[in-house]
């Protein structure tokens, strides 16, 4: 075949090689073309594997704050009983009780059960703890007490009267998120709630409570924002009336009663980095996939750019065929000219 072509070129060389070169070019430009859109696949290819990357880290910190939001309440479920069950048994006189709840005045006696049952040492067992948390104890017109680890960033604060919830959410760090929190609390909203315990400023206010927040706070800062945030896990004394036997509601008719509130929130920085080795390890797979294809990018455009200087070599070679063929005919012209 080689051969062949080269017999085709001898005998024609003036109308073949123009031939010739125009099919080179034009193999050398197919070959550029080939690889811009192989190269635009691959930058398709590598944002759809950041994008699963992303939804797969999401999923799995999603996963993570859910369990977390099920633990808390759990735990805090169980010091609400185990508190409930030393209140009434220190209290034999039932009347000594019922007339601190009703002057909304609280003795010693009573602030040392809630610390005996509410300090970390003597919390349950549970996958959120040893981490930095504070526990606040309220009625619904306020809180009674807060207890917090000493790595919690708030400050323990007991007193005998009552503070009112406005007060609390005043001077939170975020108001308008507390609000929220307070009123999913208080309504006993079995949904995901959050505070906002400090704020760096260089995010924009958090105002909804939920998932597409918190995964919005992710997106901007990283897991690093969430130092920021403590889900809430509530509980109740009790969860259908309170600690005298009255029940909420009585044929759908509210009913005045001392419902006790136990809040208690973590961090969710602390409760995500106990898992980081496993989003290290989506992330990393990730960018192991990324740099493979980048590496095969890579392969593809030093394959282009090989084959496209050996097609301009060639093609220089035939042209340089080409001009001295030319040049061999003028000079034939003129000698039979001449010769003439």
């Amino acid at each position: 075949m080689f051969n062949k072509l080269c017999n085709i070129i001898r005998s024609s060389p003036i109308k073949t090689i123009p031939i010739i070169i125009l099919v080179i070019f034009l193999t050398a430009t197919s070959n550029v073309y080939s690889y811009k859109m192989e190269s635009q696949s691959f930058a398709e290819f590598k944002n759809t594997l950041k994008q699963q990357a992303e939804e797969e880290i999401w999923k799995q910190i999603s996963t993570m704050i859910e369990l977390a939001d099920v633990s808390a309440r759990q735990n805090s479920k169980f010091i609400a009983k185990k508190l409930e069950a030393d209140i009434l048994r220190q209290y034999s006189d039932i009347n000594e009780l019922r007339s601190e709840f009703e002057g909304d005045v609280f003795g010693q006696k009573f602030h040392n059960i809630l610390k005996e049952n509410l300090i970390i040492q003597n919390t349950s067992p549970s996958a959120l703890n040893p981490h930095s948390f504070y526990t606040i104890v309220g009625l619904e017109k306020g809180i009674l007490e807060i207890f917090s680890s000493s790595n919690s960033g708030l400050e323990q604060s007991s007193t005998n009267q009552i503070v009112d919830w406005n007060t609390f959410i005043k001077a939170s760090a975020n108001p308008t998120l507390t609000q929220k929190a307070i009123d999913s609390v208080l309504s006993r909203d079995r949904g995901i709630i959050f505070l906002q315990t400090s704020s760096n400023g260089d995010q924009p206010p958090v105002t909804e409570m939920n998932m597409d927040t918190l995964r919005k706070v992710y997106e901007q800062g990283g897991i690093e924002a969430f130092k920021q945030f403590s889900i809430v896990s509530p509980s109740y004394i009790t969860d259908n009336g309170d600690i005298f036997n009255i029940d909420d509601q009585t044929y759908m008719t509210k009913n005045k009663n001392y419902k006790l509130i136990i809040l208690q929130c973590f961090n969710l920085y602390d409760i995500l980095y106990e898992y980081r080795s496993e989003l290290q390890q989506t992330q990393y797979l990730n960018d192991h996939n990324v740099t493979v294809i980048e590496g095969f990018e890579e392969m593809e455009f030093l394959r282009t750019v090989f084959w496209s200087v050996i097609l301009f070599i060639v093609c220089i070679f035939f042209v340089h065929i080409y001009n001295t063929d030319m040049k061999t005919c003028a000079e034939y012209s003129k000698r039979v000219r001449r010769m003439d």
